[in-house]
């Protein structure tokens, strides 16, 4: 039986917030940002199509940061957002085996 004291009481507690916040909004990445209604969705897709056609197929792009932000879903204008800090990627080290 589990007690208020116990630490898996506290972990238990903890990870429902999580679960409960995740529930609410989902991290995620964004490439166009805003509240766009169906139509200025597909007029924002119609003119990226328009001015980069069939490049956007193949269209490759590195990533060599990700920023983690505090954000305000209310805030469409992203003026209260503050950038929690920046994340380098790098890649993988080849494990043992594959060197």
């Amino acid at each position: 039986m589990l007690t208020h004291h116990d630490p898996c009481h506290h972990a238990s507690g903890h990870a429902l917030n999580v679960v409960e916040l995740f529930a609410e909004y989902v991290p995620h990445m964004s490439l166009l940002y805003g509240h766009l209604s169906e139509e200025e969705l597909e007029l924002a897709k119609a003119k990226v199509e328009a001015e980069h056609g069939k490049q956007l197929i193949s269209m490759q792009f590195q990533v060599s940061s990700l920023g983690l932000y505090c954000t305000d879903p209310a805030d469409v204008l992203c003026n209260s957002w503050k950038k929690v800090c920046q994340l380098p990627l790098r890649a993988p080290d080849k494990p043992v085996w594959c060197q």
